[in-house]
């Protein structure tokens, strides 16, 4: 019988890795409160699909920056409606005091590449060491990327003030 429910129980969309790394900056939307079921400091906002600037885990964290992984879901359909984003970060201080080492949020599923990642909007966003962008469904961890974020001295107080360079005709989502 528990071979059965095994069998019968659906398998985990997997995704397909495209691409990860820094990515073209998009213009800054402003700070919108988190939806319920977000747990992020920062707003989660749908953008054209950004383009691949520079491949890998190394980010140098500049304003306006954003960096992240392009992914497709392997399986033909039959995807859930949504997926979890979980960025885990060093720590993260807010000018009122909030502070937070994980955010996530949902992002809707569909065919074709999507992106999920993080733009450096705010000074206080701009925090060096290990971050991991990971895509969850129901928990279960479908694929992730981890970067290794610097700040240049030069960019201590400074924010974004909006390039937009993006591909036209295509969606992603991002937090900002």
């Amino acid at each position: 019988m528990l071979l059965l429910l095994a069998l019968a129980a659906a398998p985990a969309p997997g995704i397909e890795i495209i691409a990860y790394g820094s990515f073209s900056a998009a213009p800054p939307s402003g700070w919108q409160a988190p939806a319920p079921g977000q747990d992020t400091l920062a707003d989660i906002v749908e953008r054209p699909l950004p383009a691949l600037l520079a491949a890998g885990p190394e980010i140098v964290a500049r304003p306006c920056a954003v960096f992240g992984l392009e992914y497709r879901l392997a399986a033909a359909g039959g995807w859930p409606p949504v997926l979890r984003v979980q960025v885990d970060h060093p720590p993260l201080t807010t000018p009122d005091g909030r502070q937070a080492d994980r955010e996530s949020y949902t992002v809707p599923t569909g065919p074709g590449v999507r992106f999920v990642g993080f733009a450096f909007d705010e000074p206080w966003e701009m925090v060096p060491g290990r971050w991991r962008i990971a895509v969850l469904d129901d928990g279960r961890e479908l694929g992730a990327e981890v970067f290794l974020v610097t700040v240049p001295p030069e960019t201590a107080g400074r924010s974004c003030q909006g390039i937009p360079t993006a591909r036209s005709g295509r969606s992603a989502i991002d937090p900002v």
